[in-house]
């Protein structure tokens, strides 16, 4: 066939005969993040579990709850100890008034006073230990929201670094030699063929970029194209991009470096308020605040 005729704006070059779809330039979408970006970003990570850690805070809260559990079954243990207490004390004293003294009754009431002292004594103690894991617990929360804080400055820092970057690559044309084939009804023209099947080849080629909302085509132009007896197609085009930068890639830059967790901020008139989500403590004093990824429906008392 001769091309000229059949697309006279194109020029004629040597025929290139491809299996697939390859790529003539080594130039591809901008990284989301870069190699660079992705070890700073590790460092920050990895200098928070350090620190979070350091802090102790939940092994302190995991305490707190174990110690709230205790006190909680000790006051049914004890609730039941005075039951038993009661109830047989008062059958003790109607045998006595009746001039019998019932040996066993004794024994297991004085057991049982035995018991009471000594959970009153845990309790206490519980109570105490309470107090002191509750202060802690506000000291570490308050220092993990300062190193959560920090954290927060830094990944900002880095994710305003990263959006400046894209931005300035989207401003950037990228030209690239683009080879292909189709497969084209064997009375079907070259250049029917290529027409009917321009969107199809435009979209192949933003695919090899991540998409068509990684780039915006800018030029797309068939610089050659041979086609066999057979119907087979195979093309060479010129294309011209630039690296797209939207909402969406900028929600994936966010959510790549953890931006999208949800913050918490609880407020209390008193400094004893504790907090909870899903019946378990998360912090206390008059202002605390927490951040996770939170999905769903959740209890929050204080």
């Amino acid at each position: 066939m001769n091309l000229e005729k059949l697309l006279p704006h194109f020029r004629v070059k040597t025929l290139i005969t491809l299996a697939g779809v390859t790529m003539m330039s080594g130039a591809w979408a901008s990284e989301l993040v870069n190699s660079s970006e992705q070890s700073e970003l590790d460092t920050i990570n990895s200098e928070y579990s350090s620190r979070y850690s350091e802090v102790g805070l939940d092994d302190t809260i995991s305490l707190y709850n174990k110690t709230s559990s205790s006190i909680e079954a000790n006051k049914i243990k004890l609730l039941n100890s005075i039951d038993i207490v009661k109830a047989d004390s008062q059958v003790f004293q109607e045998k006595l008034l009746q001039g019998e003294y019932d040996e066993g009754i004794a024994l297991a009431l004085r057991g049982v006073s035995t018991s009471i002292n000594k959970l009153n004594t845990e309790l206490a103690d519980a109570e105490t230990k309470l107090k002191e894991l509750n202060k802690t617990i506000a000291s570490n929360q308050a220092s993990v929201t300062q190193i959560e804080r920090e954290k927060n400055d830094q990944l900002l820092a880095l994710y305003r670094s990263i959006k400046d970057r894209h931005l300035k690559e989207a401003n950037v044309v990228h030209q690239e030699n683009y080879s292909g084939k189709l497969e084209c009804k064997v009375t079907e023209s070259l250049s029917a063929c290529v027409n009917r099947n321009l969107p199809y080849m435009k979209n192949a080629f933003a695919l090899e970029k991540g998409g068509s909302e990684r780039i915006n085509l800018t030029s797309y132009k068939v610089v050659d194209a041979t086609q066999k007896l057979n119907g087979d197609l195979t093309y060479t085009v010129s294309a011209e991009y630039k690296n797209a930068f939207n909402s969406n890639l900028e929600g994936e830059i966010r959510k790549a470096l953890n931006l999208d967790k949800i913050r918490f901020v609880f407020r209390s008139n008193s400094a004893n308020t504790d907090y909870y989500i899903n019946d378990e403590k998360v912090g206390s004093g008059d202002v605390i605040e927490l951040s996770g990824n939170y999905v769903g429906v959740y209890n929050v008392k204080a």
